[in-house]
């Protein structure tokens, strides 16, 4: 685990990187359970191009440049190519609604990280971020793990490999 060869030394760290460390994990921890839950119900190709609306607004927003806007465009035209990839398989709302969601935590991670590598000069805010998202993201995967450890034959085909 990270913070193990990190060894961050948290006692010392003020209440803001704190913040933008729990910030950083859980925006990471929500960006990727909502994601894969979303590929429940949508084609992988429609997910992404739909998570990708977040970072693409927040690219919109920021961008101060010219070029910038052609850069915008092809990313535009690239997310309706795996869109439109997708287009002959069903198209679930929920789906859709929570691979936007996933775009919008991507969005904040992008920002979380941004604010974690001002305040902190090393990866001590990474790698406690990274603990926080494991335990927002362990109860949506607990259930289908606990048959990593019940079901006889995939443990054993696991001591195989």
């Amino acid at each position: 685990m990270t913070v193990c060869a990190v060894r961050p030394k948290f006692w010392k760290w003020t209440r803001e990187q704190w913040m933008s460390s729990i910030v950083l994990g859980l925006a990471l921890g929500m960006m990727n359970g909502v994601f894969y839950s979303s590929l429940a119900k949508l084609p992988l190709g429609l997910a992404v191009a739909f998570e990708f609306v977040g970072p693409l607004v927040l690219a919109i927003v920021l961008s101060r440049r010219a070029i910038d806007a052609v850069w915008i465009s092809l990313a535009v035209v690239g997310m309706a190519l795996l869109g439109l990839d997708s287009r002959s398989e069903g198209i679930n709302v929920y789906g859709i609604f929570l691979a936007l969601l996933a775009g919008f935590f991507w969005a904040c991670y992008i920002l979380a990280s941004e604010k974690v590598g001002r305040v902190f000069h090393d990866a001590e805010g990474l790698s406690v971020g990274l603990v926080v998202a494991l335990l927002v993201t362990l109860p949506l995967g607990a259930k289908g793990a606990t048959v990593a450890f019940t079901d006889i034959h995939l443990l054993g085909r696991s001591l195989q490999a």
